[in-house]
């Protein structure tokens, strides 16, 4: 474990990410269309090429950035005590802290087989810098390790938090729960198990927060029907996600599964959400990403007495892509990250 220091930069990803991202995706599928044997290619060699295109991340720092870096301090590292491989987390927090801060646990995206919690440095730094502290954990990825794998370290990093929360700074009655891409699937799922112990069950989790009282769930781009996902029109898209899902679920069929069913968090809104819900932010780009998912949950969630803030883009404007709001050299980033700011200070107080 590497001590507590000043925050460094993190380094810069290129200017068209998220469209490398498709670019390697799409030479795959040409690959694939030049195989008599489509079905030859498993979920790991797919998963392996996915995680590839995820390194380095997708986020740019803002103007200034360099000024907050020196606010804040990183633990980085701390073995949370997961039964799993990779049970670690990132903790910032702002250098300068007087008494306890509210708390946000993040899970990184990657699509269930990539991404890193450093890929979150950036907008952790931003968020730390204003009074925030920021816990990131990383998890086994598939396919080495099968769903529901990543939502058992989530309460095994939760349990870590609470345990220690006197000692790391945190206040425990200020925690906002957050998650991007597939994190963001994954933090909701886990936040609904927690209101709502016999969906926990159903899966095979015992709640570890049950009746805690989160002060608010943020999630980014992510993806809540799984249904959608393996129906994609999209040939291309349809063949990553249906390998994707198979590497996470260990099914090749696991769009017809009872487990992937229970995935669809838009299909599970707990039972008496409104009371047993925080309020929840959700955000999502217009292209090459999950807005008819994320429009899908909010309306339901809005449906079931919830409270929902929401930030989303008109696609005759401007085109924005999956996982923007990491790109904080934007002008959509930062309106995303003011919006939250926005989220968070209301419901701290």
């Amino acid at each position: 474990m590497r001590g507590c220091r000043a925050a460094r930069s993190a380094p810069a990803a290129a200017p068209s990410a998220s469209r490398r991202v498709l670019s390697v995706l799409a030479a795959f599928f040409a690959l694939v269309l030049g195989l008599s044997n489509a079905d030859a290619l498993g979920p790991d060699s797919i998963a392996m090429m996915v995680r590839r295109s995820f390194e380095g991340g997708m986020a740019k720092a803002p103007p200034g950035h360099e000024a907050l870096e020196a606010k804040v301090k990183i633990l980085e590292n701390l073995d949370y005590g997961s039964a799993s491989p990779d049970g670690f987390l990132d903790l910032y927090t702002p250098s300068e802290a007087e008494g306890s801060l509210p708390l946000i646990l993040w899970v990184h995206g990657g699509a269930y087989v990539g991404g890193d919690k450093e890929d979150n440095r950036i907008l952790s730094v931003q968020l730390a810098a204003r009074g925030y502290a920021v816990a990131v954990i990383n998890y086994r990825r598939a396919p080495e390790a099968l769903y529901p794998s990543p939502l058992l370290q989530i309460g095994e990093a939760w349990r870590f938090l609470s345990l220690r929360a006197d000692s790391l700074g945190l206040d425990l009655g200020r925690v906002f729960l957050a998650g991007d891409s597939a994190g963001a699937q994954m933090i909701a799922q886990w936040a609904f198990f927690q209101a709502d112990p016999e969906y926990a069950r159903r899966v095979g989790i015992e709640p570890v927060a049950k009746g805690f009282k989160f002060r608010g769930l943020l999630l980014f781009c992510g993806p809540y029907d799984l249904g959608l996902l393996a129906g994609e029109k999209d040939p291309v898209k349809r063949y990553i996600y249906r390998r994707l899902g198979w590497a996470y679920f260990g099914d090749k069929a696991w769009s017809r599964s009872e487990a992937a069913a229970l995935a669809s968090v838009v299909d599970h809104i707990p039972r008496g959400a409104a009371l047993s819900l925080p309020p929840v932010f959700i955000t999502d780009a217009n292209t090459h990403s999950f807005e008819e998912h994320g429009r899908l949950l909010a309306e339901r969630l809005e449906a079931a007495g919830v409270p929902v803030s929401m930030l989303f883009f008109p696609r005759s404007e401007v085109r924005i892509w999956h996982e923007y709001q990491f790109r904080l050299d934007t002008l959509e980033g930062r309106r995303c990250l003011e919006t939250v700011l926005g989220f968070l200070e209301t419901h701290s107080e």
